[in-house]
């Protein structure tokens, strides 16, 4: 077997002779029009890749043929490359190859500042006492503290993230040929925002995705991470809309019931919580050969993460009024801060190069000639499917 760039061209190549999953997702038909099978073409076909399985479900030349193609795990195993590649320096890319110690070490260095802060500002004897009425999250935690920190860690995740996505839309832009199209417009953009929020390509063709086995599809996966999506919006939603009752209408936290921070904070919280836990059922019960390890090791850690923010943001939502809210805030702060801080080195990164590759294949809108292209066979000028199977 040769280098993994070799493998990804003679992989790609039989799929691009054989066009037999042409309508199942986005990278069949993107796959004609890269420049070259190189290492930029096949991390921008990589992350279209909704991991749905179809492909392989559908392949004739999967194992125990001797082509033993397997588009799946060759894009996972893509993906988690250009993770790597996209991250400098060069140490920070170990938290791709040992996410659970970059996870527990991110935790413990956070604790560790937090427990420094409490005990800088005297605010131990209020972590256990009944706090109630406004301003009450901030006898344990003072606002500039909280604004600052908060402030401070999501524009560091924020520029981190940036960084990579330039570099990355900058590499996928020379990835495909250019003039085949034309802009499309705010309707293509609209078009492809909605099919990244719904998660347009993972469906597999229709049948469903093939999270759990090869064999059965479902539209369980999709459905968990729409929830999630949706989830995590509503909670941003519910923060901008505390920033405005406290900053405009001058009034402090914690909110009644049925405030808006409150409504769409529970909401949010229990549809995060709902996704990531059904995720994590579906990753802890799926058939260890659809995914390879060091895709599993990166959603445990994102799944697990996320599961935290959720759960303890639903706790402190019901027992604000309780003794012990400052321990409950307290641990809420830490595994918010620990989630932004792993955003540019976690499974969140995909979202964005998704995203971005989604743009890519979507904002230009085929001219006839192109589409006329894409609907017949694409393959008049590549090599046979016979000579491909035995490339090393």
């Amino acid at each position: 077997m040769g280098s993994s760039g070799e493998e990804a061209t003679r992989q790609l190549s039989v799929c691009n002779a054989c066009r037999y999953c042409e309508g199942y997702c986005a990278v069949f038909p993107a796959l004609t029009d890269v420049v070259a099978l190189d290492d930029l073409s096949v991390a921008y076909l990589g992350h279209l890749c909704h991991d749905c399985g179809a492909c392989v479900q559908a392949c004739m030349y999967s194992e125990p043929h001797p082509f033993r193609i397997d588009i799946r795990r060759l894009l996972q195993e893509e993906r988690v490359r250009t993770y790597e590649r996209y991250t400098t320096p060069e140490f920070a890319r170990r938290a791709f190859e040992r996410p659970v110690r970059a996870f527990v070490l991110t935790v413990a260095l956070v604790v560790a500042l937090a427990t420094v802060g409490v005990a800088e500002t005297s605010r131990w004897h209020q972590l256990t006492t009944r706090l109630q009425g406004a301003g009450a999250f901030y006898k344990v935690v003072p606002y500039g503290v909280m604004l600052g920190v908060a402030l401070g860690i999501s524009f560091l995740a924020a520029w981190l993230v940036a960084a990579k996505a330039r570099r990355f839309w900058a590499d996928i832009r020379t990835a495909v040929r250019e003039g085949i199209g034309r802009p499309s417009g705010a309707r293509a953009i609209a078009r492809v925002a909605w099919e990244a929020l719904v998660l347009r390509w993972q469906t597999g063709g229709g049948d469903g995705c093939y999270a759990l086995d090869n064999d059965r599809p479902s539209g369980m996966r999709r459905c968990l991470h729409v929830s999630l999506v949706f989830g995590f919006g509503l909670a941003f939603a519910a923060t901008i809309a505390a920033a405005i009752e406290q900053d405009l209408a001058g009034i402090e936290p914690p909110y009644p019931l049925l405030s808006v921070p409150v409504v769409l904070g529970l909401i949010g919280g229990i549809l995060m919580m709902a996704g990531a836990a059904g995720l994590l059922i579906l990753r802890v019960a799926a058939d260890p050969a659809v995914s390879v390890a060091p895709m599993r090791k990166l959603d445990y850690t994102f799944i697990f993460s996320l599961i935290l923010v959720a759960l303890t943001g639903i706790l402190l939502l019901a027992l604000r009024n309780e003794p012990g809210m400052g321990v409950l805030l307290l641990v809420h702060l830490v595994s918010v801060g620990v989630f932004f801080l792993l955003i540019p080195y976690s499974k969140m990164l995909h979202s964005v190069f998704r995203l971005l590759a989604l743009c890519r294949f979507g904002l230009n809108t085929p001219s006839p000639d192109q589409e006329n292209r894409r609907s017949t066979s694409r393959g008049s000028d590549a090599p046979g499917i016979a000579e491909l199977g035995d490339a090393k």
